[in-house]
């Protein structure tokens, strides 16, 4: 379970890196987003770890 969060979180990093690419400046998305994002990862994890 632990290698699918790392998973997912490196989903939002390499979302992030693709934004900035495909955009061609530096701002990928924003701190909020991936804030948000990887809260809601690790609530899913926390609930996963707790029922299985």
């Amino acid at each position: 379970m632990a290698l699918f969060a790392y998973i997912l979180c490196g989903l939002v990093g390499l979302g992030d890196d693709i934004i900035s690419i495909r955009r061609e400046r530096a701002l990928g998305l924003r701190a909020r987003t991936k804030l948000i994002s990887q809260l809601v990862i690790s609530v899913i994890f926390g609930y996963l770890a707790v029922e299985v």
